[in-house]
């Protein structure tokens, strides 16, 4: 239920942080939460917070290499280092390379 209202909440009105949230969110269906995310990518652009979340989401849909484009993509429009670097940690673990995970988190921990 906190999906459906937090996607029309962003559906109403656009909020960063709010995107942000959503991509946090446990729902019943990760991959059409991922499809509804996208279509915000026609309306929205590449804006970094959403990004971040269809990385998060694509992580959860289990479409990791997906969701390694779209954290590099919000690393590269600015998305906070700290929030990118930190899910790409979370990717890198799914994908068992713990040498780039580690590497990522050290990034995580050195930018706000």
């Amino acid at each position: 239920q906190a999906e459906q209202l937090v996607a029309a909440a962003l559906d109403a009105q656009w909020d960063d942080e709010l995107a942000l949230c959503y991509g946090e969110l446990q729902g019943v269906d990760d991959t059409s939460m991922l499809e509804r995310a996208e279509n915000w990518l026609i309306t929205h652009g590449d804006r970094a917070a959403l990004l971040v979340t269809l990385g998060r989401l694509a992580r959860h849909a289990g479409r990791l290499d997906q969701a390694r484009r779209y954290l590099d993509k919000a690393l590269a429009h600015g998305a906070a280092p700290a929030t990118a670097a930190a899910e790409l940690a979370e990717l890198l673990i799914d994908q068992g390379d713990r040498d780039g995970a580690i590497r990522a988190f050290r990034e995580a921990l050195r930018r706000p």
